[in-house]
């Protein structure tokens, strides 16, 4: 950037000399026309010298505003340079910002299409461990529960004779307590898959959460991308235009110097 704005700095202050060095010799020129027009119409009228006085003036201030209109036309011609490298740099960040979005889709939705597939996946397999406990465990219970009552009654028959062996009651009373116990560690197994359920299903809602935001946050940085780039292309036209205006009058000025030079000439 440093160095562009050096070139732009240069080439202003070619053209500004440039102009200097033409107006000079425009006005040397003047001058020994000037000398040139005493020396040969001593004797001519004040009308034709105050006549030739009015068109040396005009002349000169024509000489003038051309170099201002140049100068003018210099400036803008360096503002429009600087237009269109602020629109090139502002296409690439587009389009540099099109391709981050649409990698960032593209991840994004894979992600969520895996996240997906793994909570398909759990969700069946809940399911079917479901089933199948919910089927052993109708089994289970009714036949746990039927050996209960028999080991029950058996208890309390043993307990009701005078000679009960105490070894068999707390044997049947084991084997009650096992089945109830391993009844608790089928419920705590499920009751722990609904809970990893329930994580990944709220892990899945905060990644299409935060997915969501960062679409709208892209979307945001896009469209203020485009409008400020329309922005620039609208300025850009406006100078263009300007641009022409301003070199019609220039080509229009150099035609009435051209008049001018030709009737100074005529008048010597």
């Amino acid at each position: 950037m440093a160095n562009k704005q050096l070139e732009k700095e240069i080439k202003k202050w070619k053209v500004s000399h440039f102009l200097t060095k033409r107006i000079s010799v425009l006005q040397q020129e003047l001058q020994i026309s000037s000398r040139s027009k005493k020396g040969k119409q001593k004797n001519v009228d004040t009308t034709q010298v105050h006549d030739f006085s009015v068109l040396d003036e005009e002349f000169q201030k024509k000489i003038l505003e051309n170099a201002n209109l140049l100068s003018s036309i210099s400036d803008k011609d360096l503002e429009i340079t600087s237009f269109k490298e602020k629109i090139i740099w502002l296409e690439e960040k587009l389009l540099s910002l099109q391709k981050e979005l649409t990698s960032s889709d593209d991840r994004h939705k894979d992600k969520l299409e895996k996240l997906q597939k793994d909570k398909e996946t759990l969700v069946e397999k809940i399911k079917e461990f479901i089933k199948q406990q919910d089927c052993k465990e109708n089994d289970d219970y009714n036949f746990w529960k039927s050996e209960a009552e028999k080991w029950k009654s058996e208890c309390e028959l043993l307990r009701c004779k005078p000679n009960t062996n105490e070894r068999l009651s707390e044997y049947y009373e084991s084997q009650l307590r096992d089945t109830l116990e391993s009844k608790a560690v089928v419920f705590a197994e499920t009751k722990s898959l609904f809970a990893e359920n329930q994580a990944l299903k709220s892990r899945l809602e905060n990644f299409i959460s935060e997915h969501t935001e960062l679409q709208k946050k892209l979307e945001i940085s896009y469209e203020e991308l485009v409008t400020t780039n329309e922005n620039y292309k609208s300025q850009l036209d406006a100078m263009t235009e300007h641009f022409a205006t301003q070199n019609e009058k220039i080509t229009q000025q150099c035609d009435e110097i051209q008049i001018l030079k030709h009737k100074l000439a005529s008048k010597k």
